[in-house]
């Protein structure tokens, strides 16, 4: 009865019969592998395979979950201890191979067919992988066993494998590391205290171009999943982050697959969670390394992007990881895509979170991507850029040199919504400065760009495309000027959100309404102050301008933006009398009515309430109030503050709002 019998027995019927026919079968291994046993049965073994054939048996049937328990049982641990005494065979310090003491028991080809000598390896191969393939299959979700193999070492014996001779013996090695860690905190932390870190940083770095460094990096990225905490071992791994970038650095930039380059991007992206690991790329050099590598597999054909989630070797010896894996498989294009795009974004995500000197961003790199053709790029280049974008003289040195011009052509040309959303957070801080309206704006086809986002389904786009308006016409007498009297586009801006889902209290997200109401209160605040009401017509002369200054005031999220919608509205009621009554019927309805009484109050702040007091007075004059006694009652409450009546003035923006740029005036701040 061969071993797989016995585990399947074991697990089917236990029995203390079945236990002690596999400690005796396991004794037998022994003695056929090692030198005898003192307590072993003289009696020849029953099984005729050879020790290789059954133990393949045997690690093929340990793929099925309800025979791994069996594994950790008392029956198992004289063939525990067989398969530790086969780990522990590997190279000597002198790099020669040890043997273990049993035949061969695969078949020697002809002389004619010999490839190189290398007896030992053959002597031992067979054993030696079949033993990996039981161990790794043995802990693949079973944490007993894992924890059984954590307390035998196991760590100190797999490690030394990795450098093994035979790609092989290595490979399986590193996926029997693999199935230790998987979901399993306490072998991650106990690989970084065995040192796995250097270990498997020597393959990376050994295996180089044209090896199979799959399995390290992937190693890799379940040890960098080790919590910070020193006691645990995080610690150590704190301390190794800066090594461990600079080699996946080196990693990424050599000829390997999309897939390697995913895996080593996805390595970096844990590694850049930690200021050590940010540390390590903020530099010149670093991230150049970083960006030219990108630039690689973005010019990479389609057809040339193959996957090998298991690489064959993997496959063949020791089996898929888990059931789910052959549907992987059957998809390895599909999944090779689909990875590279989830990590990209991933890692544009950890690059807009990284405030890098501006010493280190390369802008020539960043500007040729911007005059490519690849989105992939587009959305990395603009993401750097718009965060170093946070100084005027930077902005000022970025529309110098033409950069706005690239970003208007992509928002109007791509066909990736995130290209388009962070080309428009780039230029949106590139127009902060008065020096780059003009410029921006003057750009052919920049008007109507916007007008297209206004205009277009995705609600995230139609904000991105308002909020550089508002950047665009924030004190600036030309481009406000535009907006008013230019084809089609007040109206445009107006009915970003639908007038529809206005009057069915429907809005598919507050911060679109807040940027429209916004630029609207930066257009009254420009044209009013430049003593040119006419311009303002357009605006009163729409019915829903009031209403749509309403969301500012009704929002107590932001008292900054309750400031600037009473303002608004005070400057829209002082345009003409259009714009007064549009105001008025504002103040009268319940939801606005309620939040002014409540801002006239003591407990605002005191820029809201002068702000709302200048509001009301100026906008419900005497008489204009009678017949209403919601407005009456404000005017009386507003006039009996002490604040002097005078052109209301605007507070600045919250640096606490989350979804507006950090601004005091016209600030600028890194985009997200």
């Amino acid at each position: 009865m061969t071993l797989t019998h016995l585990f399947t027995k074991l697990t089917e019927n236990p029995s203390p019969e079945t236990e002690e026919a596999l400690r005796l079968h396991s004794i037998k291994l022994l003695n056929r592998c090692f030198p005898p046993v003192p307590a072993a049965p003289a009696e020849p073994t029953e099984s005729t395979q050879s020790v290789d054939a059954e133990l393949k048996d045997l690690a093929d049937a340990l793929r099925t979950p309800k025979l791994r328990p069996v594994f950790t049982s008392t029956a198992a641990e004289l063939l525990r201890s067989f398969l530790k005494q086969v780990l522990s065979v590997h190279i000597s310090s002198a790099g020669t191979l040890l043997k273990l003491q049993f035949p061969s028991t695969t078949p020697t080809p002809p002389d004619d067919e010999a490839e190189p000598d290398d007896s030992d390896s053959l002597m031992m191969g067979p054993v030696l992988l079949q033993t990996l393939r039981v161990l790794g299959n043995a802990c693949i979700d079973h944490d007993p066993t894992r924890l059984l193999l954590l307390q035998d070492d196991l760590l100190g014996r797999l490690l030394p494998l990795f450098a093994h001779p035979d790609l092989m013996v290595s490979t399986i090695a590193q996926i029997v590391f693999i199935n230790l860690l998987t979901g399993y905190p306490a072998a991650q932390r106990a690989a970084v205290e065995a040192g796995a870190v250097t270990t498997l940083l020597e393959v990376i770095e050994r295996e180089g171009d044209g090896g199979d460094c799959g399995s390290a990096l992937r190693g890799l990225g379940l040890v960098l999943q080790t919590q910070e905490k020193e006691e645990e071992g995080g610690g150590q791994l704190i301390t190794q982050l800066d090594k461990i970038v600079q080699v996946l650095l080196r990693h990424v930039c050599r000829d390997i697959d999309l897939y390697e380059r995913t895996l080593t991007l996805d390595n970096l992206i844990s590694a850049l969670a930690h200021e050590p690991g940010k540390a390590a790329i903020d530099t010149r050099e670093g991230l150049t390394s970083l960006l030219r590598a990108l630039e690689d597999a973005a010019t990479v054909s389609a057809d040339a992007r193959e996957v090998n989630f298991f690489p064959n070797a993997d496959e063949e010896l020791l089996g898929e990881q888990s059931d789910a894996d052959d549907e992987e498989i059957d998809n390895e294009y599909d999944e090779d895509e689909g990875e590279w795009k989830r990590a990209r974004k991933e890692l544009d995500r950890v690059l807009g979170d990284v405030e890098f000197a501006r010493d280190s961003v390369d802008d020539e790199i960043l500007l040729t991507w911007l005059q490519g053709s690849s989105e992939e790029l587009w959305i990395t280049a603009c993401v750097l850029l718009g965060n170093v974008a946070t100084l005027e003289d930077v902005c000022v040195e970025f529309v110098h040199n033409a950069f706005h011009r690239h970003l208007v052509r992509i928002m109007g040309t791509a066909k990736e919504k995130e290209a388009v959303h962070f080309a428009a957070g780039f230029l949106r801080n590139l127009a902060i400065p008065p020096k780059n309206k003009d410029v921006i704006a003057s750009v052919e086809g920049c008007w109507d760009v916007l007008r297209g986002l206004w205009e277009g389904e995705d609600v995230r786009l139609r904000i991105d495309g308002v909020g550089v308006c508002r950047m665009l016409v924030n004190m600036n007498l030309s481009n406000s000027s535009y907006l008013m009297l230019g084809p089609g586009l007040f109206d445009p801006l107006m009915n970003v959100i639908p007038t529809t889902e206005e009057k069915n209290g429907v809005r598919d997200d507050p911060h679109l309404e807040i940027e429209r109401a916004r630029t609207i209160a930066a257009v009254l605040r420009t044209l009013h102050f430049a003593h040119n009401p006419a311009l303002l017509m357009p605006m009163t002369k729409h019915d829903r301008t009031a209403s749509a200054l309403a969301c500012l005031v009704t929002q107590s999220t932001w008292p900054a933006l309750q400031a600037e919608g009473f303002l608004a509205l005070a400057l829209l009621g002082k345009t003409n009398q259009q714009g007064r009554a549009q105001v008025r019927e504002v103040l009268k309805s319940k939801v606005v009515g309620e939040v002014v009484h409540e801002v006239l109050g003591l407990s605002s702040e005191k820029g809201v309430r002068e702000n709302a007091r200048v509001c009301v007075v100026e906008c419900t004059a005497e008489g204009e109030a009678e017949g209403d006694g919601r407005l009456k009652v404000l005017r009386e409450m507003a006039l009996v503050l002490d604040v002097p009546i005078g052109l209301a003035r605007e507070m600045p923006v919250s640096t606490q709002s989350s979804y507006l740029e950090r601004e005091q005036g016209d600030g600028h701040a890194p985009w997200r």
